[in-house]
């Protein structure tokens, strides 16, 4: 597929000399293209693209004294820290990438008094 930045500086002045209006479809190589450079043939024109970051949501249950510990890997994995609730037993809601899963299981399996749900 040819794109808008693939088209030749002749074929680029032939697109903006042509006598097609502005917006109209202008056939360049079988591939059309509107003027501003948007594809028409069934893809989104001017679509918003979305990043989202797949990950799992948990639950870390874990005793006061153990505070030190869980804030630990909660910083070196670099961990958004929501919903907390510290008292004599604390809790920390927080957002895991599929990729560091079995690491961020692994280090709070290795706490000592740390519960982790998945929510």
């Amino acid at each position: 597929m040819i794109t808008p930045v693939a088209l030749s500086l002749a074929a680029y002045s032939v697109l903006l000399n042509s006598s097609h209006t502005a917006g109209a479809a202008v056939n360049i190589n079988s591939e059309p293209y509107y003027r501003n450079g948007n594809y028409i043939n069934g893809e989104i024109v001017n679509a918003e693209i979305v990043e989202k970051i797949a990950s799992k949501m948990y639950r870390v249950h874990f005793g006061y004294m153990s505070m030190n510990s869980v804030m630990k890997v909660f910083k070196d994995m670099g961990l958004e820290q929501k919903n907390q609730k510290f008292d004599m037993e604390c809790s920390i809601d927080t957002s895991v990438r599929l990729s560091l899963v079995d690491t961020f299981l692994e280090r709070m399996g290795d706490v000592e008094g740390c519960n982790i749900d998945e929510i």
